[in-house]
């Protein structure tokens, strides 16, 4: 029997913890991914989080929730925006996942799936059409478990670090 989970609002309490979290997470995301160097990536995160969450918990379009069993045990934490897309015709309201965390206890047990299931519950509840995200391509199992609940890549950004006097596989002399 597989699991169902719930979404419940984050209080200003979790909120206040979860930011601290994911602002750390988020900058060591950004260096390990090479897009960031490892000096002020803190203050860029917090400048990126300022930006996005101006209200904190209470910015418009964006839901931060608890996912809870049903006995109410949190297992983890998501961030939603929810917004129209501005591409003219046809356009639907789109969710951006911007942050899902299971709790390390709960990680390994089987949940991942259920937890997205009920963030997806939600997008829909809200209104939303399509959902997307971005996730850091070092980070192997989130990439396994949003391939595993339908998610497809639509862009790839690739990266490769250079070094001075290493040889080039082709020459464009």
């Amino acid at each position: 029997m597989s699991a169902v989970l719930h979404w419940a609002p984050l209080g200003p309490d979790d909120f206040a913890a979860w930011r601290a979290e994911s602002v750390t997470g988020y900058a060591e995301g950004k260096v390990q991914a090479g897009n960031w160097p490892a000096e002020g990536a803190i203050e860029r995160s917090e400048a990126e989080f300022a930006s996005l969450l101006p209200q904190g918990a209470d910015t418009p379009q964006h839901h931060l929730g608890r996912l809870l069993r049903d006995d109410a045990t949190p297992i983890g934490i998501a961030w939603l925006r929810i917004a129209p897309a501005h591409d003219g015709a046809g356009a639907e309201t789109l969710a951006y996942l911007f942050d899902f965390v299971i709790d390390p206890a709960w990680r390994g047990k089987g949940l991942g799936r259920a937890a997205m299931a009920a963030v997806e519950a939600k997008a829909l509840a809200l209104g939303a059409k399509r959902l997307s995200l971005h996730v850091f391509a070092h980070n192997i199992a989130a990439c396994r478990l949003y391939e595993a609940a339908g998610f497809v890549i639509t862009n790839l950004n690739m990266s490769k670090p250079l070094a001075a006097g290493a040889e080039s596989a082709t020459s464009l002399t």
